[in-house]
C-alpha cells in the first residue's frame, strides 16, 4: 500500500510540472523569434537603400550628371626662336608668371645688326643707281631735242638748196648734200630715241616703284625683322614652364626652348558619359572640386558639348579631341568632352594645367536631385583631403 501511494504521488507530481515546462518553451520560441526579426528588418532597410541608391544613380545621372574624369586644360605654346644663334641673355625661370610682350630671352644680335647696315648701304646704292638712271633718262631726252633742232634745221636748208638747184641757181652735188645731211640728221634722231627709250627701260619705275630700290627696301625689311626677332617675347599673359636652356645655348629656329601656358583662357574639360548628355546644354551651372583646393567648392558654366572624339587614342592638331574611357558594367562606355569655364574669381590660383576635377552638372530646375546633387560633391570635396 505504501509503495502504491508513493508511486501515485510521484505520477501527480509529473503530472504537475508539465503545464509549466510548455509556457517556458512557448517562451523560447518567442524569444527566438524576437532575436531573428532585426536581422530581417536590417536586411530589409539595406536592400531599400541599395535600390533606392540604384534609383538615385539611373535618375541622377541624366538629370545632376557626375564625373571625377575632368582635366583642368589651357592653350599650351611651345616658345621657339625664329631666327637661329647664341642665347646672350635668360631673363626667365621656371614657373615664373609673365605678361604679354614681356621679354624672355636675347639671341646674339651682331650679325643681324651687320645685316640691317649692309642692307642699308644696298639701299643707298640701289637709290643712287637709281638716280643715275634718271640722268642717263634726261641726256637721252636732251639729245633727241637737239637731233630734232638739227634735223628741222637740215629740212629747211636743204628745201632751199634743193629748189636753187632745180633754178640752176646751185650745183647738183650741193642739192645731194643737202639730201645726205637730212636722212643722217633723221638716224640722229632715231638713235637718239632709242637710247631714251633704253635709259627708261633701265630706270624702270620711279621711287619706291622702282624695282632695284623695292628689292632694297624688302631686303631692309627683311634684316630688321630678324633683328627684332632676337628678343624672344611673351606671346600673351601666362607662365612659363619646362626652361631647360641657359646663356651661351644655341637656338635654332623652331626648336622649343621653353613652354609657355596661357592664363588667360583656362576651362575644365569633363568626359562626360555618351549616355549622359542628353540634358546637358550650354549656361548649364556647375560645381567643381579641384585637387590642388581639397574641401573647397567652385562654380562654372557649361561652354559647349563635344561632337566628336577619336578612336586612336592620340591628340593631333587639326583631329578630334582624345578622351579617358572608362570601363562600365557590360562595355566600355564612350565619353565626350564637355567643356566648362569658371565663374568663380577666387580659383585663380588654383588652375593648374591637367589638373584633375571633379565635376557634377545641374541640368534644370528639380530641387530634390539638385540638392542631393549638392549633398554629394560636397562629400567628394571634403574626401578629397584624404585622397
Amino acid at each position: 500500500m505504501t509503495d502504491n501511494k508513493k508511486m501515485s504521488e510521484e505520477k501527480n507530481t509529473n503530472q504537475e510540472l508539465t503545464p509549466a515546462e510548455e509556457p517556458a518553451e512557448e517562451n523560447e520560441v518567442v524569444e527566438e523569434k524576437k532575436q531573428r526579426d532585426p536581422v530581417r528588418l536590417w536586411t530589409g532597410i539595406i536592400f531599400a537603400v541599395c535600390v533606392a541608391l540604384f534609383v538615385w544613380h539611373l535618375v541622377s545621372d541624366k538629370y545632376t550628371p557626375y564625373t571625377s574624369n575632368g582635366r583642368i586644360q589651357a592653350f599650351i605654346v611651345p616658345v621657339a626662336p625664329q631666327v637661329s644663334g647664341i642665347l646672350t641673355e635668360v631673363h626667365m625661370t621656371n614657373n615664373q608668371v609673365v605678361s604679354n610682350g614681356e621679354k624672355l630671352a636675347v639671341i646674339d644680335q651682331e650679325k643681324y645688326e651687320l645685316a640691317v647696315r649692309r642692307a642699308k648701304a644696298e639701299l643707298q646704292q640701289a637709290s643712287q643707281t637709281s638716280a643715275a638712271d634718271i640722268s642717263t633718262v634726261t641726256t637721252a631726252q636732251a639729245k633727241i631735242a637737239e637731233a630734232e633742232a638739227n634735223l628741222r634745221n637740215s629740212e629747211v636748208k636743204g628745201r632751199r638748196i634743193i629748189k636753187l638747184s632745180k633754178q640752176g641757181a646751185a650745183s647738183v652735188s650741193r642739192a645731194d648734200d643737202a639730201r645726205s645731211k637730212i636722212e643722217a640728221d633723221k638716224a640722229r634722231l632715231a638713235s637718239a630715241r632709242s637710247e631714251l627709250e633704253k635709259a627708261k627701260s633701265l630706270l624702270g619705275a620711279s621711287g619706291e616703284d622702282n624695282a632695284r630700290i623695292s628689292s632694297a627696301l624688302a631686303a631692309l625689311e627683311t634684316a630688321e625683322l630678324d633683328l627684332t626677332r632676337t628678343i624672344i617675347k611673351a606671346p600673351a599673359d601666362g607662365i612659363i614652364t619646362n626652361l631647360t636652356v641657359d646663356v651661351g645655348h644655341f637656338a635654332n629656329p623652331g626648336a622649343p626652348i621653353m613652354t609657355f601656358i596661357s592664363t588667360k583662357d583656362v576651362w575644365v574639360q569633363a568626359n562626360m558619359r555618351e549616355n549622359s548628355l542628353g540634358r546637358i546644354k550650354k549656361g548649364d551651372p556647375v560645381d567643381l572640386v579641384l585637387d590642388a583646393a581639397p574641401g573647397r567648392l567652385f562654380k562654372g558654366e557649361v561652354i559647349s558639348v563635344g561632337w566628336g572624339v577619336s578612336d586612336s587614342g592620340t591628340n593631333t592638331i587639326g583631329g578630334l579631341a582624345t578622351v579617358q574611357t572608362t570601363q562600365g558594367w557590360l562595355r566600355q562606355a564612350q565619353h565626350f568632352p564637355v567643356l566648362i569655364r569658371f565663374t568663380d574669381d577666387e580659383v585663380k590660383g588654383y588652375r593648374r594645367a591637367g589638373g584633375q576635377v571633379n565635376v557634377i552638372i545641374y541640368t534644370g530646375n528639380n530641387p530634390i536631385l539638385n540638392s542631393l546633387g549638392r549633398f554629394w560633391i560636397r562629400l567628394v570635396s571634403i574626401l578629397s583631403h584624404i585622397y
